[in-house]
């Protein structure tokens, strides 16, 4: 069984960030009905912009899944940690919470915040 690592968790999130980017900036209204947001107005709109943030995140962090540490892929790793943290606060404090997907985005997000708080506390 290999180690979790940064760069294997680097390697996920870009592949897992990545493809939910692509879905959410080329079908916003599939995903919103899912999550239980309003597809009206200018919210599908909205949330292709948000795709296009999450597909770069996931570009990102692909691309330095390799790179040696540094000052630079630390201040990733705190940027990562800060953006899923409040994703999640977000999420519970302004979403219905009687949605299970959205549940399972919380606690998706939740651990990968958390666990990228642990590296960036342990200095990797």
């Amino acid at each position: 069984m290999s180690k979790l690592n940064v760069n294997n968790l680097f390697l996920v999130n870009g592949v897992l960030a990545s493809g939910f980017g692509i879905v959410i900036m080329f079908f916003p209204e599939f995903l919103m009905e899912m999550i239980g947001f309003s597809t009206a107005a200018d919210g599908p709109l909205s949330f292709r912009f948000f795709g296009i943030a999450v597909f770069g995140m996931g570009v990102l962090t692909f691309s330095a899944r390799n790179e040696q540490h540094s000052s630079a892929r630390r201040s990733m790793l705190l940027m990562l940690s800060f953006n899923y943290l409040v994703l999640t606060i977000f999420n519970l404090v302004f979403c219905d919470l009687s949605n299970l997907m959205l549940w399972s985005l919380i606690i998706l997000h939740g651990a990968i915040g958390i666990i990228y708080t642990y590296f960036y506390i342990k200095n990797e």
